[in-house]
């Protein structure tokens, strides 16, 4: 029964030329700005018939882009099929067993995304390898000789989590921190957590012709990110990567006479809450919502270097798998869909942002990495 579906899936399926789509995405781009501007400029007006008129074209554009999104999408399992073999290559050179998972591999990104992850994956699953212990190595320290390397990839809001985990020798903090001390990329290591002291791997200095920086580098083109973790039984990197680079749903909101957009997938909620309402917990300013203790990010003061001073504060609490941050902000302009527009190669490395938008009186509004901001809390 199953064969069946699947074939009837693929004789309704079609080849599309990627051209076709892109040209598709681009008009459904500028009929989005168009919509948003119909809307700001006949806000004023309240016929019946206008409404109507203005939903209907909601709901089109709505759908239309929907489908656009679906057909961008493609599985990991396009790239990742070929992993396996090329993992045994590798351990072979190497001299490794390796026992290579793969999980998840049904998760959708945009085309865009995948095209360039192919590379960067097949880089950090060779980094891995070279992490692990020979047999002979393993067998002294008591570990299987067989080591353990799974690929696993999940949906987590606006992004993708694809974590690639080896049970190898980890990294010690103390050996990261000594050479980047003797390459000059920190002067000592007390004054760097355990995060800070990982991220120098990816530094372009930390190594001649360091395979982690072209992987770093890649990555942030599709405004992606990459970490180093140490587990309790081996190590792991971890990528964070948008579902798409086109269109977003965005919860606009207004900092000074400047406009920002949230990601509507990252937003858990909003509201308004009394100054006095912000507690002090290890130097730290949080607030309790429901039982729980939520850190306070001030973004005018974070922007502008100077703190929200009104009595009554509007926040947006935002979210991404098990973290949370409060946002507060000057006012909430509304939920709008926006055209996400890259920053360039000037701005590239504000890691506050992941693009920018027009929006439908013409201004720009810049588009807060919200997973920037809950990694730093």
């Amino acid at each position: 029964m199953a064969q069946e579906k699947q074939a009837k899936k693929k004789e309704l399926s079609i080849r599309v030329d990627i051209d076709k789509v892109n040209q598709l995405m681009d008009h459904m781009a500028e009929l989005v700005i168009a919509r948003s501007q119909l809307v700001d400029g006949l806000k004023e007006q309240s016929k019946k018939d206008l409404n109507e008129d203005l939903s209907q074209l909601t709901r089109i554009t709505t759908d239309l882009q929907n489908i656009v999104m679906k057909i961008r999408m493609l599985p990991l399992s396009t790239i990742s099929d070929k992993f396996p073999r090329k993992v045994r290559d590798i351990a072979r050179k190497s001299g490794k067993n390796v026992d290579f998972k793969l999980a998840g591999q049904d998760t959708e990104l945009d085309r865009t995304v995948i095209e360039k992850l192919s590379e960067p994956i097949l880089s950090l699953l060779e980094y891995s390898v070279n992490m692990m212990e020979t047999p002979e190595r393993r067998k002294k320290k008591e570990k299987d000789e067989t080591g353990l390397l799974i690929l696993k990839a999940s949906n987590e809001g606006s992004h993708v989590r694809i974590e690639i985990f080896n049970d190898g020798e980890p990294m010690s903090r103390k050996d990261i921190a000594d050479k980047a001390i003797r390459v000059g990329l920190i002067p000592d290591e007390s004054r760097f957590n355990d995060e800070e002291i990982n991220k120098l791997i990816f530094d372009a200095e930390y190594d001649e012709l360091n395979p982690l920086f072209n992987v770093k580098e890649t990555l942030e083109d599709v405004h992606g990110q990459i970490y180093y973790e140490r587990t309790k039984s081996g190590s792991r990197f971890v990528l964070q990567l948008p579902l798409t680079l086109a269109i977003i749903q965005a919860l606009l909101v207004q900092l000074k006479k400047s406009i920002f957009a949230v990601p509507i997938v990252n937003v858990e909620s909003t509201l308004n809450i009394d100054r006095n309402e912000i507690q002090i917990v290890q130097s730290e300013e949080v607030i309790v919502i429901r039982g729980e203790i939520i850190p306070v990010i001030d973004l005018t003061e974070k922007f502008f270097a100077e703190k929200n001073a009104d009595d009554e504060l509007h926040i947006v609490v935002v979210r991404e798998g098990n973290k949370k941050a409060a946002l507060i902000v000057d006012s909430l302009i509304g939920q709008e869909d926006i055209v996400i527009k890259s920053l360039g190669p000037l701005l590239k490395d504000i890691d506050d942002f992941t693009g920018g938008a027009i929006l439908g009186d013409g201004s720009i509004a810049l588009i807060l990495d919200t997973m920037n901001f809950l990694n730093s809390v």
